[in-house]
């Protein structure tokens, strides 16, 4: 028998754990003293027990563009942020608000700091591209390079961020996510199928997000053709047969427009 966490250990349970069969009162006492150490042992730690580390919030950075800014660039939408990872946990939630987010090793050169040898002063740039609806990652022209996926980055040649496909600058062993709200035409044709209202989701013969009935459709006149008998008798019905394929798709095989040229 064991000694519980919370229960001084006694002479009998010494006793069942065989541990008073120790020749010297010293041996005897040595056994206790152990004892009452493992009991005030803290519990082992399970694996995976450990609690995660905080992430930082880090908000948008205050003050003017840190380098120019390109014509397609404009205001990023609401809530667009970079998730920063390091060994599969996020330890970093960056907000970008600013038109260009500057990425380099400098604080007066950069809006986020990399905190790298590999990295350059200024390194990278991110800015949201209205027309695309997009957000759009340059290199500067680094020494060290930027990856998006398996690409590695031209100098001042935009490529496109996708939502969780992991980026990379330099030999920095984080990686670095997009997790951005959907804006601009992806953003309306979004709340389009939210509200029910997209054409294709219309019901038949309801006007798209209306459920009004719409009037049917005028009928078309029936088209007479000069090898029609009935048509050139002026008859209303009857006349010569029509074949099959005549009166599936409800005209001939041209020979009237030939005989209709020889008339003229």
């Amino acid at each position: 028998m064991i000694p519980a966490q919370n229960e001084k250990p006694h002479k009998g349970v010494l006793l069942q754990a065989g541990w008073l069969h120790l020749s010297s009162p010293e041996e005897r006492k040595a056994a206790e003293v152990q004892a009452e150490a493992t009991r005030l042992m803290p519990p082992p730690r399970l694996p995976g027990a450990a609690s995660a580390p905080a992430v930082e919030m880090v908000p948008t950075a205050d003050g003017p563009p840190k380098c120019p800014v390109p014509s397609w660039a404009g205001e990023p939408p609401a809530g667009s942020r970079l998730l920063v990872y390091k060994e599969g946990t996020v330890i970093q939630d960056i907000a970008l608000g600013k038109v260009v987010t500057v990425f380099g090793r400098v604080p007066e050169l950069a809006d986020v700091v990399l905190d790298h040898p590999s990295i350059s002063r200024q390194h990278a740039t991110a800015a949201w591209h209205p027309g695309r609806a997009a957000w759009l990652l340059t290199d500067l022209g680094s020494t060290h390079g930027t990856w998006v996926g398996d690409s590695r980055l031209g100098k001042n040649e935009p490529a496109e961020l996708v939502p969780g496909v992991e980026v990379r600058f330099a030999a920095s062993t984080r990686r670095y996510k997009l997790a951005a709200p959907l804006g601009g035409k992806a953003a309306a044709a979004a709340g389009n199928c939210a509200r029910g209202d997209a054409g294709d989701a219309a019901a038949p013969g309801t006007a798209p997000g209306s459920g009004l009935m719409l009037p049917p459709p005028p009928k078309r006149p029936r088209v007479s053709f000069a090898d029609d008998d009935s048509a050139a008798a002026g008859g209303g019905g009857g006349g010569a047969p029509r074949s099959a394929l005549e009166t599936v798709i409800g005209f001939t095989d041209g020979k009237d427009f030939v005989r209709a040229s020889k008339l003229i």
